[in-house]
């Protein structure tokens, strides 16, 4: 499977492939919203990782663009929403803007394992 990872922030970035690559994903990564929009086109992913909070176009505005995008492509890849934020608002927002699910940072491998179970086939 092939995994999208977008986050402006390197660290979290290789974080995310260490984890994803161990369980086999093929990983790609961009480091803002309009890199990651290109490389959603260009890779074709099964998952993405979206940050919420990144400079430029926010995760909210690139998930809304990513989903229009997958639906003229004729795919429907599962987008996990990645942030320090927490709220009620901010989860109930993700979801509204087609998230498939949310997790909050710092990422656990055992909780992004749990959620990749729920909705991916492994």
């Amino acid at each position: 499977m092939r995994a999208l990872v977008i986050d402006d922030d390197p660290e979290q970035i290789e974080l995310m492939k260490r984890m994803l690559e161990k369980l086999r994903f093929q990983t790609v990564t961009a480091t803002n919203g309009t890199e990651g929009i290109m490389a959603f086109q260009n890779s074709r992913p099964d998952i993405v990782f979206l940050d919420i909070m990144m400079p430029g176009i926010d995760g909210f505005v690139t998930l809304r663009k990513i989903r229009s995008v997958s639906s003229d492509m004729g795919i429907k890849p599962k987008i996990f929403m990645l942030t320090a934020k927490s709220g009620t608002a901010d989860v109930m927002n993700a979801i509204k803007f087609g998230a498939t699910d949310y997790l909050v940072k710092p990422i656990i491998e055992a909780r992004l394992l749990e959620k990749l179970q729920k909705h991916v086939k492994l």
